[in-house]
């Protein structure tokens, strides 16, 4: 299927939005009831290195790369390239890992999720950002 190149940016949008929201979720739905000042910690060191490290750089190369296209029609799987799905695939695996099979202790989720949640969020987020300057 094709669409128009600056839609592309709407799909990766949807793409980090989608689990930011279930991964946040996650974490803030643990048991551990309270936001004590560890698991504050904990969530903003797990988000620095997702938002400054990894998801800054993967949003910027494929806003630019997307930019690039103009308004050509351009099929949805260009949306990121071969590296970036390795990526969210194998997050996905690690996190499935984590919690069904390795069964990661629930004060790891407790900061570690909304940490890496709200990373996922800001992601998708400066994708619309940057579907809207278009």
């Amino acid at each position: 299927m094709k669409i128009k190149a600056p839609y592309l940016l709407i799909i990766a949008s949807i793409i980090w939005l989608i689990p930011a929201v279930l991964i946040s979720r996650t974490g803030f739905m643990t048991r551990a009831t309270s936001w004590d000042y560890w698991r504050i910690i904990g969530a903003v060191l797990t988000f620095i290195p997702f938002n400054f490290f990894i998801f800054a750089r993967i949003v910027k190369k494929h806003t630019e790369r997307i930019k690039s296209y103009g308004d050509t029609k351009q099929s949805i799987t260009k949306t990121f390239d071969l590296k970036t799905y390795i990526i969210i695939v194998f997050m996905i695996i690690l996190g499935i890992l984590l919690r069904r099979v390795f069964h990661v202790h629930e004060a790891f989720i407790a900061f570690f999720y909304p940490g890496l949640g709200l990373a996922l969020l800001i992601a998708g987020i400066k994708f619309l950002v940057a579907f809207f300057k278009k």
